[in-house]
């Protein structure tokens, strides 16, 4: 059969070819698989349908591109060889090459076998099936030897390695206990200054009249201390406030408290600046890495 070759050539790539008059060749995916020790790859297998006959033009361009004759000569070409392999059907099986086996059955209707060495997936081109050959154990590898430790050196060990345990939790808790007191006696200081400042008053006893003969007027002076405060809440509770300082100084800010504001509200600050592009630029900072509110206090 000399069209054999094209169809099988067409079969790598189509699902599907019809050979007009006769039937089609269909191509089916079947996933690789294990069978005990059997490993076979993925791969298309062929069945056959004698219902399909009706020529879709794929088998005889093949043909005529290959060949280098015309389709028409192409179709002249595959109903030559049909009618051959319907005559020898009628004889016994036939063998196409790379495909499989026909035959007629009693009711004479065509009968396929597959090819099962051939595969049609590309992908799986030079893949072949192989067996899994169970791996043998040297006599050498089936004989463990156990390492013998001495209890005492277990024990000692065992304390050692607690000893190391205990020491470095308790130098942890050490450290971490000595930092949280360094920021609450800051903390504490801090409350204690602005406490002084808010209730602080001055004793001068008595003192006599002065009359001063005024000369001119005289300009008071305003104070150059003006601070830029970056506020990070205001608390109505005292020891709230406390706890946000100490929480904030503990973070490594500057954190201090400002003056209370007219309600009465105690306010806590990340830091005091005199220089405002510095309290503006930490302001952008919380809010960007931290995702905190922050808004700025000017106090004169």
């Amino acid at each position: 059969m000399s069209i054999s070759k094209h169809i099988t050539e067409l079969l790598y790539n189509h699902n599907c070819v019809i050979v007009p008059g006769f039937g089609a060749f269909l191509t089916k995916n079947i996933a690789a698989s294990r069978n005990n020790d059997v490993f076979s790859p993925p791969k298309k297998t062929i069945a056959f349908n004698s219902m399909l006959k009706e020529n879709d033009g794929l088998l005889a361009n093949k043909i005529s591109a290959t060949d280098g004759i015309s389709y028409k000569a192409a179709l002249k070409k595959i109903k030559k060889d049909i009618k051959t392999l319907a005559s020898s059907l009628n004889v016994g099986e036939v063998e196409i090459d790379n495909i499989g086996i026909l035959r007629l059955n009693d009711e004479k209707k065509i009968q396929f076998q597959p090819n099962p060495n051939i595969n049609f997936d590309s992908k799986s081109y030079g893949l072949e099936s192989f067996i899994r050959t169970p791996r043998k154990t040297s006599s050498s590898e089936e004989k463990v030897k156990k390492l013998s430790i001495p209890d005492y050196a277990i024990r000692y060990a065992a304390i050692i390695i607690l000893l190391i345990g205990i020491g470095s939790i308790s130098y942890n808790s050490f450290d971490e206990f000595r930092y949280l007191q360094k920021a609450e006696s800051l903390a504490n200081a801090q409350k204690k200054i602005l406490e002084n400042v808010q209730t602080a008053t001055f004793d001068l006893g008595e003192y006599a009249k002065i009359s001063i003969p005024i000369k001119q007027n005289i300009i008071p002076v305003k104070s150059s201390s003006i601070y830029y405060s970056v506020i990070a809440g205001s608390f109505r509770s005292m020891e709230n406030a406390n706890k946000k300082l100490k929480s904030l100084i503990t973070l490594g800010y500057q954190a201090s408290f400002t003056s209370v504001n007219p309600k009465g509200l105690h306010r806590v600050a990340y830091a005091r600046l005199k220089n405002r592009n510095e309290a503006v630029n930490l302001i952008s900072r919380i809010k960007k890495d931290k995702g905190n509110d922050a808004w700025l206090l000017i106090e004169k």
